[in-house]
């Protein structure tokens, strides 16, 4: 087969959803043409959907360094996989394109985001501010402003990376950072984390003395309340869970998302009364709260009053 049938062979094994078939084509290719940028692209592209992360960012350095005018952003993929596996390496490419291609708010954000990945969050900031220089309204350079803002040392650091990594589903990555951070000090946001992240892998006793010692930080919390409370629910414990949000209540009693959350507990135990007076009250304080009067239709509809349910 010649170089442009191997090309298109893999291609259509991507299409295909065959990352391990189209790695083999572009191997092959780069056996006959070892600088041929488009297929040291490609096997960095199907190392990076086989979970290949590390030989990924080696065939895109190598693509890098084989055509120094070679300046377009690499591939969204391979940029996150540098970003969060190999953040020096990241640092160096994106470095790269600064020297070849000039600085333009996009590369520099780039390489703000590495130095972010690479716990260097004051040059993450230096850069950041540069691009935002060139590109005052620049959307993505805003938010991460607004994110590395909320930064002040490696413990703040450690929680927000961790966050990032439990969104992306890599819980034990997420978890590790979490854990790390609170050897540096404890705080509230480094419980609550913990907590969802280990609600999130099933470990639910483990998640709740979390929320109780983010509860202890601030007593007052509303968000560390209810995900302590569910998470007592998803252990089957909903007299634990109606006390905790009893006692909550006695303190804060015109908290919406607790008398929200006490209505449902009441409905659920078929205690129409109790959550008639939840609703009614919650309705008193404010009654344009959408949610509130949902949970007033679901009551009639308990009660049989079908028509007014629907008013």
């Amino acid at each position: 087969m010649t170089v442009a049938d191997l090309l298109e062979t893999a291609r259509t094994r991507l299409n295909n959803n065959d990352p391990a078939g189209a790695a083999r084509a572009f191997d092959e290719v780069l056996t006959t043409d070892p600088h041929r940028k488009e297929a040291l692209l490609g096997a960095a592209d199907t190392r990076l959907r086989m979970g290949l992360a590390a030989e990924s960012t080696e065939y895109f350095m190598q693509a890098a360094r084989e055509e120094p005018h070679y300046v377009s952003r690499p591939p969204c993929r391979v940029a996150t996989a540098l970003h969060t596996d190999q953040p020096a390496l990241a640092i160096e490419a994106f470095e790269q394109q600064l020297a070849w291609g000039g600085r333009t708010a996009d590369r520099l954000l780039e390489l703000a985001i590495a130095h972010y990945y690479a716990e260097q969050w004051q040059s993450a900031v230096q850069y950041l501010n540069e691009a935002l220089e060139m590109e005052p309204r620049n959307p993505q350079a805003l938010a991460w402003r607004s994110r590395l803002a909320q930064i002040k040392d490696r413990h703040d650091l450690l929680i927000d990376r961790g966050r990032a990594c439990c969104r992306d589903g890599r819980l034990d990555e997420g978890l590790q950072l979490l854990y790390e951070s609170l050897e540096l000090r404890d705080s509230y946001d480094a419980r609550l984390y913990t907590g969802r992240a280990l609600r999130a892998r099933g470990e639910l006793d483990a998640a709740l003395v979390q929320f109780h010692l983010a509860l202890e930080f601030r007593p007052e919390s509303e968000e560390a309340l209810i995900d302590l409370v569910n998470t007592f629910l998803l252990n089957g414990d909903a007299d634990a869970a109606e006390g905790v949000l009893d006692g909550f209540l006695e303190e804060h009693l015109e908290n919406s998302e607790a008398l929200l959350l006490k209505t449902q507990l009441s409905l659920n135990k078929q205690d129409l009364e109790a959550a008639t007076v939840c609703v009614d009250y919650l309705l008193a304080i404010d009654e344009s709260l959408a949610d509130a009067w949902l949970a007033k239709s679901q009551i009639l509809e308990h009660q049989g009053l079908f028509v007014e349910a629907r008013l």
